[in-house]
């Protein structure tokens, strides 16, 4: 439905829309809003394969080979990029939607109402558990529990906002902490021993930073 408001309001595709509006303002020059089967075969061995390492000896997950992938423009699933490109938008959202090269890529007041806690304390029926939301991200919801899936770690600050790939990934930026993150796995266990290993893993990124 957002994709659909963005492509009459904007008279473009929802593609071409967040192309000139955000991927190259940002220079996120190796994320697409979609890879069809021309672009993957152009990007060859960069183009990640993503493994089920539920058991072993492991294989590639088919969802995710070249032949696979979208074929249109999904808003929410269809892109592809680099973690580093991923670094770059939660990082201009923390400097308030400048780019790092000072180009305003958002308006303030955007940058606010897509980080402010806009659901609070309401049930999520998908997860079934209780956790707040902002516009399009998950925000910090350790304090309703310590078992809310695709969290931040226990040493995230209650700002920090976001969102996880399923099994596999996550991108989100800690306003108190001044981090910004981005986290791929290449390989899918399974929903518990993903969410152990995240919780691993981002406790020694804070760690790391201090």
């Amino acid at each position: 439905m957002l994709g659909e408001v963005v492509e009459r309001v904007s008279g473009s595709s929802f593609g071409s829309f967040v192309q000139s509006f955000v991927l190259d303002p940002l220079r996120m020059g190796n994320t697409y809003p979609v890879v069809g089967p021309d672009l993957a075969e152009r990007l060859g061995p960069r183009l990640a394969v993503m493994h089920n390492t539920r058991r072993q000896p492991m294989t590639p997950y088919p969802q995710y080979l070249p032949d696979q992938l979208a074929r249109f423009v999904r808003p929410g699933s269809s892109f592809h990029g680099l973690a580093h490109d991923v670094v770059k938008l939660y990082s201009m959202l923390l400097r308030n939607g400048v780019s790092a090269e000072g180009e305003r890529i958002l308006s303030g007041e955007t940058v606010r109402m897509l980080t402010t806690r806009q659901h609070d304390g309401l049930l999520d029926e998908t997860f079934g558990v209780v956790m707040d939301r902002v516009l399009g991200f998950f925000i910090d919801s350790q304090r309703h529990s310590p078992a809310v899936p695709y969290g931040y770690g226990r040493a995230a600050s209650h700002l920090t906002f976001g969102h996880g790939g399923k099994e596999l990934s996550i991108g989100f930026a800690d306003p108190e902490h001044g981090l910004a993150v981005a986290l791929v796995f290449n390989g899918m266990p399974g929903e518990p021993k993903h969410d152990r290993r995240l919780k691993q893993v981002l406790g020694a990124v804070y760690e790391a930073v201090g």
